[in-house]
């Protein structure tokens, strides 16, 4: 794929998220805010005939984060046509019918992540704190939205909604730059029930669950696997802070031979995203190194 800057620069426009919306449709957000629609069934392997069917631009930077929202009860595929996305210091909706169908003012501080729980579209930022946003698909309200203080002065990098079988409603788990993981549960009395630390220096940039309700978090040079702990059966916050670590993949291992050591030594550190704003076109390598991996 090739894409242009709006500002009308040559250099490649990067993608940054990729969603699939349908099993034929993907949205693609890029570093330059744009948001592609494709069709697999009219596009080439290489997405550059004919191009995207739609574009869009949400927001004034790089598209932080893209979740969709429920399908609705009248939908006839299954497949949700709406999304909540993040971007610079904004939140949108768009609707792949419609367009954009909301953008919000300028919050104050740069907007890193998102998710959506039920009718509450939540948020992270740079500043440490998680906003609730109550409405959803309908509207967003902002103004009147609740604040979660998570960790002061630290930004809140990913976040990720416990599954089901985690027994905790109404639950994420945050990824912070300081390498720490927070589980928060966002209801009206809500607040952090639980932390992890997954690295010691570099933040978090990833955090997911598998089908069997492990977690997996990513970040620096480290990808780890963690299980609820054995002792853990009473339900509640235990369970957050029962999590253990059970599989990793470290940089300390990754060098089988002092070349490899040396060509470690040498290799620039990954930049965050939200310090990039997409505006570093240079780019630094920022393929994540493990033990097996070339």
């Amino acid at each position: 794929m090739d894409t242009s800057y709006r500002d009308g620069s040559d250099l490649p426009d990067s993608p940054i998220l990729l969603r699939a919306l349908t099993p034929q449709t993907l949205l693609l957000a890029t570093d330059s805010s744009a948001l592609h629609l494709y069709d697999l069934r009219t596009s080439d392997t290489t997405f550059t005939t004919p191009g995207p069917v739609q574009t869009h631009h949400p927001h004034e930077d790089y598209v932080s984060s893209i979740t969709p929202f429920a399908p609705s009860e009248t939908s006839t595929s299954g497949f949700s046509r709406q999304f909540f996305s993040t971007g610079a210091s904004t939140v949108a909706v768009l609707d792949v019918r419609k367009g954009i169908t909301y953008q919000s003012d300028d919050l104050g501080e740069e907007i890193l992540c998102g998710t959506i729980i039920g009718d509450k579209s939540i948020v992270g930022g740079e500043k440490g704190a998680l906003r609730i946003l109550e409405g959803g698909v309908n509207g967003l309200k902002l103004g009147d939205e609740r604040k979660i203080v998570v960790a002061k002065g630290e930004s809140l990098d990913v976040m990720c909604p416990l599954p089901e079988a985690s027994r905790l409603e109404e639950t994420v788990a945050v990824g912070l730059g300081d390498g720490n993981i927070k589980f928060v549960q966002v209801g009206k009395k809500g607040g952090v029930i639980g932390t992890e630390r997954h690295h010691e220096v570099e933040g978090v940039v990833a955090i997911g669950f598998e089908p069997g309700g492990r977690m997996i978090s990513g970040g620096g040079n480290v990808v780890q696997v963690w299980e609820r702990s054995d002792d853990d059966v009473d339900g509640g916050a235990g369970e957050a802070n029962g999590a253990r670590h059970t599989d990793s993949a470290d940089d300390d291992e990754a060098n089988d031979s002092d070349d490899d050591s040396s060509e470690e030594e040498t290799r620039p550190k990954r930049k965050k995203r939200k310090r990039n704003k997409g505006k570093d076109r240079g780019g630094s390598n920022q393929i994540m190194a493990f033990k097996g991996m070339d």
